[in-house]
C-alpha cells in the first residue's frame, strides 16, 4: 500500500505540472513519439541510465547500472524497469529475478471512463488543485521553464531534498539532484536520440524469473476506485487511501483503530493540512 500511496502523490504532482494528456489525467504524455535518452549519474551512487520511449510514452524502459560507495564498501547494481500499457516489471538483472504487476494506469483509466463528463471535469480540476497544495504542504515548489537542458525547456519541482527538472508539460525528467540524509546524487541527461528503440528493450530478458502476486493487483484496483471517487468528491485521494489502508490493517490484525488525533498525525505525514 505504501507504494500505491507514493503513486497517488506522484500523479498529483505531475498533474499540477501539466504532465498528463488532456483526454485523461492518468494517461502519460511524452514530448516525442520515440526516443533514447542517456543519463550520467554522479555522487554517492555513480553510473549510467538509459531511458527508452516508444509510442509517445505508452512503452518505457529504464536500464540502470550503478555503483554505490558507502563506508569504503562498493556495491554494484543493474536493474531494468519496463512499463507497457498492461504491465509494470521491476527486474534485478544481477539476481536474475523480478516482479510484475498490472500497470496502475489501467485501473485509473477504467474508473475515469465510468464517470460522466461533468465528473471527469471535477477530477481534472481537483487533481490540479491538490497537486499544488501537496507541494506547499511538503514545502515544495514548482517553477515553470526554470532551465533549458539539451534544447528543452524544463520545469523544476523541488520537494523534500530533491530537485527534478522535467521537460515542460511532461513527466520526462532530464536532471534530478538529491541530497537526502547525507546521500547525494545527481542524474543528468547527456543525449537525446529521437529514434525508435528496438522492440527487445521492452521485453523481459531471457533467464529472468518473474513472480506475480494477484493480491497486489486487487489492491491497485481498490486504490484506483478510492482515488478517482475522492477526486470527484473533492477529497484528498492520498489521505483517503491512507485511511483505507489503516482500517484494513487494523481489521486484518484485530487491532484497534487509531484515535482521531493519531489518525490526523498519520495523515499529516502524507501532506495533510497542518
Amino acid at each position: 500500500m505504501k507504494k500505491l500511496i507514493l503513486i497517488a502523490t506522484s500523479f498529483l504532482l505531475l498533474i499540477s505540472a501539466g504532465s498528463f494528456a488532456a483526454d485523461s489525467p492518468f494517461k502519460p504524455k511524452a514530448p516525442f513519439k520515440a526516443a533514447v535518452i542517456s543519463y550520467e549519474i554522479n555522487g554517492t551512487e555513480s553510473g549510467t541510465e538509459t531511458l527508452y520511449i516508444k509510442d509517445s510514452g505508452e512503452y518505457e524502459t529504464k536500464h540502470r547500472k550503478t555503483t554505490m560507495k558507502m563506508f569504503g564498501i562498493s556495491r554494484k547494481t543493474e536493474t531494468m524497469d519496463i512499463t507497457t500499457p498492461e504491465w509494470v516489471y521491476s527486474i534485478d538483472l544481477t539476481e536474475k529475478e523480478g516482479t510484475k504487476s498490472v500497470n496502475p494506469i489501467v485501473y485509473m483509466n477504467e474508473e475515469y471512463s465510468k464517470l460522466s463528463k461533468n465528473e471527469q471535469k471535477k477530477v481534472r480540476e481537483n487533481a490540479e488543485k491538490m497537486g499544488i497544495a501537496y507541494m506547499k504542504n511538503l514545502n515544495g515548489e514548482l517553477v515553470k521553464n526554470a532551465e533549458t537542458i539539451l534544447g528543452y525547456k524544463c520545469d523544476l519541482v523541488t520537494m523534500m531534498g530533491v530537485q527534478v527538472y522535467s521537460i515542460s508539460g511532461t513527466g520526462i525528467a532530464l536532471k534530478t539532484v538529491s541530497d537526502v540524509m547525507g546521500v547525494k546524487s545527481q542524474q543528468t541527461a547527456v543525449s537525446i536520440d529521437k529514434k525508435t528503440p528496438p522492440s527487445s528493450v521492452f521485453e523481459v530478458p531471457a533467464g529472468i524469473k518473474i513472480s506475480h502476486d494477484p493480491r497486489g493487483d486487487d489492491m491497485s484496483r481498490d486504490f484506483a476506485r478510492t482515488t478517482v471517487r475522492s477526486l470527484v468528491e473533492g477529497k484528498d485521494p492520498v489521505q483517503a487511501n491512507t485511511q483505507d489502508a489503516i482500517r484494513k490493517s487494523a481489521a486484518e490484525n484485530g487491532e484497534e483503530m487509531p484515535s482521531e488525533e493519531e489518525m490526523k498525525n498519520i495523515l499529516n505525514m502524507f501532506g495533510g493540512q497542518k
